[in-house]
């Protein structure tokens, strides 16, 4: 099975350990060369323009600066990397993490929303396949769930997907894992 364009969604689990209510948004996966993900509900609490305080976003899109920073994963966390929508082969639309100058500059010339993570995860190939058992819910993404819905609802959000109904615990709680 191809996980690209999926969320993986943490099982619900009381203990609150690291992973607990994590909605992660497979950008590719690749039998050979492993899957890369983002999470997409963990806001850091800080705004664009005041954590790029280099990038002038009116020269972009000027809503982007006021949007979250989110924590996307343990590699490269020094390093900001976004969503960038991907036609594929058969027309249907992903994202792929980018980082790259000119990807942000095509986004901005189609108006297009933007997230942008600190980190992402990254599986090699037998990593995540064994990780999914057990620890993850699969559901096949929806852009609104990246861009419409509070960040602090989105667990819950995805979960609904499953058709998984809410619990007093399950409610995502904002903390900063930086």
């Amino acid at each position: 099975m191809n996980l690209s364009n999926h969320f993986l969604v943490s099982i619900p689990d009381k203990s609150k350990n690291f992973n607990s209510c994590d909605v992660i948004y497979i950008s590719q996966h690749q039998e050979l060369n492993g899957t890369i993900g983002v999470i997409i509900n963990k806001p850091t609490g800080i705004i664009l323009k005041k954590a790029f305080k280099d990038v002038n976003f009116e020269n972009y899109n000027p809503k982007w600066g006021d949007n979250n920073l989110f924590y996307g994963g343990p590699v490269s966390t020094n390093y900001g990397f976004f969503l960038q929508p991907h036609i594929i082969h058969d027309n249907k639309s992903l994202y792929r993490l980018s980082n790259s100058k000119k990807a942000l500059d095509s986004m901005s010339n189609a108006n297009s929303d933007l997230f942008v993570a600190l980190g992402y995860f990254l599986w090699n190939r037998e990593q995540l396949l064994n990780e999914l058992y057990g620890n993850w819910l699969v559901v096949k993404a929806v852009k609104d769930l990246i861009f419409d819905v509070d960040p602090n609802h989105r667990y819950n959000e995805a979960l609904k997907l499953l058709g998984i109904k809410q619990s007093g615990y399950l409610i995502y709680e904002k903390s900063s894992p930086i």
